[in-house]
């Protein structure tokens, strides 16, 4: 793990939840957490487009962490680089 975030990340994140909350939820009615989505939807025998949160989630996070592999292979070379 890195430690280059410092005390930021906690922070990044509390705001990046309050933004998603306060901006998306009134305009999609979209929950944050896929599972808190599916539990409503099987107990109110509602299924409308509930196969977004369980495609989408995973999809995200591989878009997501294949951009993020690359960019830490590149980072860890410039600064095994820096210390020769």
């Amino acid at each position: 793990m890195s430690d280059r975030t410092g005390n930021a990340a906690p922070l990044a994140i509390g705001f990046t939840l309050v933004m998603i909350v306060t901006f998306m939820g009134p305009l999609t009615g979209a929950s944050v957490n896929p599972a808190r989505t599916l539990g409503p939807a099987i107990a109110g025998d509602f299924y409308p487009h509930i196969w977004v949160y369980h495609i989408a989630t995973p999809l995200g996070g591989l878009v997501a962490g294949l951009p993020y592999k690359l960019m830490q292979g590149k980072t860890d070379m410039h600064f095994r680089k820096a210390l020769k």
